[in-house]
């Protein structure tokens, strides 16, 4: 399995010739301004000349406009559209007859992952027993499972298989780190994950608004400075609503900015929309971890948004931190 990196395929080219199977999981606004991307439209682009390369079969998500669009341009290869809001007949009115398809549907009061492989319907199992849907509240990670679904049996890899894989895919930093880990040895507990962009952080929220917490929820996140003073106020304003407390820190590569203009740029922002001043704080890259654990009380949650290049260290510092000594 390859994962061909946006800012690789760009700066280096393809490292490959040809796939048999290529997924284009989705197109957002994500890595805009940077090496000559500057539209989404742009980025779709780019990722068509991956996704052409598959010799057999392609997947692509229902759900996104970009990467569905993509379909009238890879002629020739088997084609699976996979959904986690629309059903077989859907899918096929607005892309074809011929296309197969992946979707999440219901079956009485469950949720199942189910293909569709031209006149056969096969369940694989039910949404609820893939650990990294969290029982279906995460539907980005529903998508990803289908499009998973997908490339997996156009590769011939029977039923089973795919089930078992899924079912023991879980959350945790040991399998999947940055992806919605939960660290719960501490008095508060902490929700360590990679969101960084606006998708992500919609997300996220959405998570966080639906868990009981006994205290504060508090998030700890960054906005990349490469992006011009009004995107990192817009973006940074997504946070907004969800939490008690906010810390704004910048990212390691500062792309000639000051150590804390983006955090001073972040803070604007949320009062801008609301937050009071006193429940935000700018806290340097350096100390960043520290700062966060700091300010928990038990009962609290801390979402912790990591970043890619830090990830490993700043999870030893929250597993290490010892509540009450180091605080």
């Amino acid at each position: 399995v390859l994962e061909s990196a946006r800012g690789a395929a760009t700066d280096f080219g393809f490292m490959y010739d040809w796939s048999d199977v290529a997924v284009c999981t989705n197109v957002t606004a994500d890595h805009l301004f940077e090496r000559g991307i500057d539209s989404v439209e742009q980025m779709a682009g780019l990722k068509l000349l991956i996704v052409d390369r598959a010799r057999h079969a392609v997947v692509l998500n229902a759900d996104n406009a970009a990467s569905a669009g993509m379909l009238g341009r890879l002629t020739g290869r088997r084609a699976w559209m996979v959904s986690a809001s629309s059903g077989p007949g859907e899918l096929r009115e607005r892309f074809g007859a011929d296309v197969d398809c992946v979707v999440a549907e219901p079956d009485g009061d469950v949720e199942w992952l189910v293909i569709y492989d031209g006149d056969r319907r096969i369940p694989v199992l039910p949404v609820g027993q893939v650990p990294v849907t969290l029982e279906g509240r995460l539907r980005y990670n529903v998508s990803n499972t289908l499009q998973t679904i997908a490339a997996c049996y156009q590769q011939g890899i029977s039923i089973d298989v795919i089930r078992r894989e899924l079912e023991g895919f879980e959350p945790n930093y040991e399998i999947n780190p940055g992806r919605l880990n939960f660290y719960r040895e501490h008095p508060f507990t902490v929700l360590f994950d990679y969101a960084h962009n606006e998708d992500g952080f919609r997300h996220l929220r959405a998570f966080v608004d639906s868990q009981e917490v006994a205290g504060r929820k508090i998030v700890s996140y960054a906005v990349v400075a490469r992006m011009d003073d009004q995107a990192i106020r817009d973006l940074a304003a997504t946070m907004e609503g969800s939490f008690d407390f906010y810390l704004c820190r910048n990212y390691p590569k500062l792309y000639g900015r000051q150590p804390q203009e983006v955090p001073a740029l972040m803070k604007q922002a949320l009062i801008e929309r609301g937050v009071d001043e006193s429940a935000i704080l700018e806290t340097p890259h350096d100390d960043c971890v520290q700062r966060a654990l700091e300010v928990c009380r038990p009962g609290d949650l801390l979402v912790f948004c990591a970043s890619t290049k830090n990830l490993h260290s700043e999870w030893e510092q929250i597993t290490s931190f010892r509540y009450g000594e180091d605080s």
